[in-house]
């Protein structure tokens, strides 16, 4: 069992029995909605002795094209990988009889499910029935919740493992990275004539203080999550018809010349991108791939880059914390503006989008609520902007991911801006960079603006010049 401290076991299993004496006096023990809290709160309590681990109430789960369960509970570990689930019942129930009908209806039992009526509890792993116990023998239920919070399964082992060795391999594979574009710079005339046009583009269209250390740290970045956005994300397609990618890519393929090929070429990474694709593979969720790809983002950034992380503030929302987020705005709209995220002419800005998360979560919202309205919001409504590049083609890919996802139509997204947010337009020439990208953010600044949603970057300024870190200027 997971070595936690006994004292927070034995307060959380108190906790628990605690709430099951209390219902059991005022005669509550036969209603499934009460009864579930007492263990969810115990799940939710072994999570935060977990380290990062997270337990998601009634999340779907897709478990066949168009087929979604909604297991009670499903547990996350730190990278997003999902290591449980859970399913309440109450004391009337006839719990061999719920456990039958759950299988009939496709719950994962082959995984790692749990389920109980705070009489018994039954534990399958991997299609086997593991244990029936009895929940207050204090003993048998802390055996059982240590057994359950223990599971994993080869790819979610292969998953931690490669990214445990890729936080430490990074950085020795970004300095030869590093190393081999300082050389391509002296004797490749192709690559320093296109990395020269890249960087004249984005100084007068993105901002005039981007030096060379950070085109250079684009095209790096982007060398290195490359496979995993076209392998799981389906890049090819975002990089045909956006025109920043487009740019990127000369750039990129101008760096490679006569290597065999990008995988080849970054072939020293294969474990990890090998184990990212494995779990991914298993993910049929879209929302979960997005949930799985922001959480491996993160770190990846403060691994590979850890001044740019901290330069950009590079924090990302938990999903749960988005979602009551734009719910919030449209109970806002609805109780102080008498109007509607779905309503023609309320435009949505996300000014600092990070990987999209608020507007994925926005789209599904304005599909749960009116789903004819979804299309002429997605072309004209809908805009987000980001400042560096990677999250930049995430949150396109993330989008337009989604929105074929909910329509079955592959569709452009028209509204995401490559363009610093915080910088006065009269500073930036938009014609210089890409005319799509240009026109994209002019017709964003004459748009009327009705809901700005997001989190803005988290860092303003660094403690001393010591640091290195130096965010860029905007003097308004």
């Amino acid at each position: 069992m997971t070595a936690f401290s006994t004292r927070r076991i034995n307060t959380a299993i108190d906790g628990y029995y605690h709430t099951l004496d209390d219902l059991g006096k005022r005669g509550q023990l036969h209603i499934e909605g009460t009864t579930r809290r007492a263990m969810e709160t115990l799940l939710v309590d072994w999570c935060r002795m977990s380290k990062g681990w997270t337990l998601l109430s009634e999340h779907r789960l897709e478990i066949a094209p168009k087929k979604n369960i909604y297991p009670d509970a499903t547990i996350r570990d730190n990278i997003n990988t999902t290591r449980g689930y859970w399913e309440a019942k109450d004391t009337a129930d006839d719990l061999e009889v719920e456990i039958k009908k759950k299988m009939r209806a496709g719950y994962p039992f082959d995984k790692n499910m749990l389920i109980d009526d705070t009489i018994n509890a039954v534990l399958y792993q991997s299609d086997e029935r593991l244990a029936k116990i009895d929940v207050r023998n204090r003993s048998e239920l802390k055996d059982l919740l240590g057994t359950f919070f223990n599971w994993s399964s080869p790819p979610i082992e292969d998953m931690h493992e490669a990214m445990n060795q890729f936080y430490e391999d990074l950085p020795k594979f970004s300095h030869k990275l590093h190393q081999q574009i300082d050389e391509a710079k002296k004797d490749n005339r192709a690559f320093v004539n296109q990395l020269s046009s890249f960087k004249r583009m984005c100084t007068h269209s993105l901002n005039p203080s981007v030096t060379d250390a950070q085109i250079e740290e684009m095209l790096a970045q982007h060398l290195l999550t490359e496979r995993i956005a076209r392998r799981v994300f389906h890049y090819d397609r975002f990089r045909e018809t956006n025109a920043v990618a487009q740019e990127l890519e000369k750039l990129v393929d101008s760096f490679l010349g006569d290597a065999p090929s990008r995988d080849h070429y970054m072939s020293g990474l294969d474990q990890y991108f090998h184990a990212v694709e494995t779990y991914a593979a298993e993910v049929p969720d879209l929302g979960d791939k997005q949930d799985f790809l922001n959480k491996i983002y993160e770190p990846f950034l403060n691994a590979y880059s850890p001044k740019e992380a901290d330069r950009q503030g590079i924090v990302y929302t938990p999903q749960p914390i988005v979602r009551f987020m734009v719910n919030s705005v449209e109970a806002a709209l609805q109780d102080h503006f008498g109007k509607s995220m779905t309503e023609p002419g309320v435009h949505i800005l996300d000014p600092c989008t990070g990987t999209g998360n608020f507007l994925i979560e926005v789209i599904k919202k304005l599909h749960d609520l009116k789903p004819s309205c979804l299309t002429d919001k997605y072309d004209g409504e809908l805009w987000a902007n980001e400042i560096m590049l990677l999250p930049y083609y995430i949150a396109g890919l993330n989008i337009e991911t989604t929105y074929h996802e909910l329509t079955g139509r592959h569709r452009r997204f028209p509204g995401v801006c490559f363009t610093d947010t915080l910088l006065q337009a009269k500073d930036i020439k938009l014609s210089l960079f890409s005319e799509d990208n240009a026109e994209r953010v002019e017709r964003q600044k004459l748009s009327p603006i009705t809901v700005i949603i997001g989190n803005p970057p988290y860092n303003a300024w660094q403690e001393s010049e010591n640091q290195g870190a130096k965010n860029i200027p905007h003097p308004v």
